[in-house]
Order: C-alpha cells, then sequence, then structure tokens
C-alpha cells in the first residue's frame, strides 16, 4: 500500500475545508472510512496511506487540483467565522 507524507500545507487546506463544512475528525473518519487518529495525521502533516487521501478529499468535494492550487485561506477563514 502506497503511502504518502502529506505536506503540512495540505493538511491545513483539509482541516480548514472540513471545519467550514461544519464536519468534525470523527465524521470525517467515518466518510472516509477510516480512523480520527488518520485525519489528525492527515491534518498535521503525517504519513498516510495515499488512497485514504483520496477518500478524504473525495469526501470533502475536494479534488487533487488542490495539490497544484493555493487556497486562500484568509476567505476560508472568513466562513467558518461566519458558521460560528
Amino acid at each position: 500500500m502506497a503511502q504518502l507524507n502529506t505536506p503540512l500545507s495540505l493538511g491545513q487546506r483539509i482541516e480548514a475545508v472540513r471545519k467550514s463544512k461544519g464536519l468534525t475528525q470523527d465524521e470525517l473518519a467515518a466518510f472516509s472510512n477510516c480512523s480520527r487518529r488518520t485525519i489528525i495525521k492527515l491534518e498535521k502533516g503525517g504519513n498516510i496511506a495515499t488512497h485514504t487521501l483520496f477518500q478524504a478529499l473525495a469526501s470533502l468535494g475536494m479534488t487533487m487540483d488542490i495539490l497544484e492550487k493555493g487556497t486562500d485561506f484568509r476567505a476560508l477563514r472568513e466562513l467558518q467565522e461566519q458558521r460560528d
């Protein structure tokens, strides 16, 4: 099984999108068919299975384009603040 060392910036993007959608780590883990511990690793830039990354991205409605494109964290933060 291929392993991927997730860049921290990607993990931060995933965490920001998860939060903007109002999902907990447990909920994303359930949608992604993995453990909460794996989601924590993913968001912190840890080493995870490649297919788990794909499942998490799909669960959030994200595509692999996120690996190449930047994310406007300010806009995501504002969206999250509006939800809170």
